[in-house]
């Protein structure tokens, strides 16, 4: 999409609209159609109010406001707020839809040391129970870790091991306890795509398609 960098997330907000984040900037692409051709509608620049600051410092003086490394995106249409996972800081910050950009609350994830390539790498949530999913990228060749939080950013019950190896880059609640992954590896022939399917309950994925791209 003309406009955007690196962007590593995409929720459906209300009215139809799509919105994207980035990894490599702190900001909102709110994208419109025009017939066939996509384009970035608005940017939002993601802001902290000095009280949501204030308390993230309290909590962990070591927090990157500057480098967020938003990693994914979904939105809370009853609450017009959108769930976005920083990578970096391993939190989850609430951003108001109406009130555009502010930062209006956060919760930070429990979890593995990202600076081993186990940071977040996706979020997706439930508007029927009201719970916010967070996926780790885990270990190359081990299982992923699936959290759970209520809207106020209360932990759920123990993490969920996703038996699936390589690198989890998204996840896409469906209902019914099921999810969709895009789940990438490396070959010697090229990067290998491959959209997955998972149950909350653990059992083990399975393939719905995998695209192979060639170097």
């Amino acid at each position: 999409i003309r406009g955007i960098n690196y962007a590593s997330g995409l929720a459906a907000g209300k009215d139809h609209s799509f919105w994207v984040v980035s990894d490599k900037h702190n900001k909102l692409f709110h994208l419109d159609r025009l017939k066939h051709r996509i384009f970035v509608r608005e940017t939002v620049e993601l802001e902290f109010p000095e009280s949501t600051k204030e308390k993230i410092a309290a909590e962990n003086a070591e927090f990157k406001f500057d480098r967020l490394d938003m990693e994914g995106i979904a939105y809370n249409n009853k609450k017009e707020v959108f769930y976005i996972v920083s990578e970096k800081n391993r939190a989850v910050l609430i951003v108001s839809e109406t009130d555009k950009g502010q930062i209006i609350d956060f919760f930070f994830v429990e979890g593995q040391d990202q600076e081993k390539n186990l940071g977040l790498e996706g979020i997706a949530f439930d508007p029927e129970r009201g719970i916010i999913y967070v996926i780790d990228e885990g270990p190359w060749d081990g299982p992923k870790r699936l959290y759970r939080y209520d809207t106020a950013g209360k932990k759920i019950g123990e993490p969920i091991e996703i038996k699936v190896s390589e690198r989890i880059t998204g996840i896409t609640y469906l209902g019914n306890g099921k999810f969709m992954a895009l789940n990438t590896s490396r070959s010697r022939e090229g990067d290998l795509y491959r959209v997955i399917e998972f149950k909350e309950n653990g059992e083990q994925p399975t393939e719905i398609i995998n695209i192979l791209e060639h170097y």
